[in-house]
């Protein structure tokens, strides 16, 4: 394993590490963050039905990958 400022990314597929995006852009509600961010629209498309639907009724509160990715990996433990 690298250490974990080395500039490597040692993230497990389908998981995004910290490490992995330096900046998480701020947008107004999680569907200006989907419209706007395809990486964010590629990760939500890829949850299961369930966990968008929950992600969903909270919106307004998810403006970043970041926090979208907190929510979907608390909704799938």
């Amino acid at each position: 394993m690298f250490p974990p400022h080395s500039g490597i990314n040692c993230a497990i597929p389908g998981k995004l590490s910290p490490e992995v995006r330096k900046v998480s852009d701020k947008y107004a509600s999680l569907d200006r963050l989907l419209e706007q961010d395809a990486e964010a629209r590629a990760f939500f498309s890829r949850l299961p039905e369930y966990v968008r639907e929950q992600i969903r009724t909270r919106s307004e509160s998810i403006n970043s990958f970041e926090s979208l990715s907190d929510y979907a990996d608390n909704l799938t433990r």
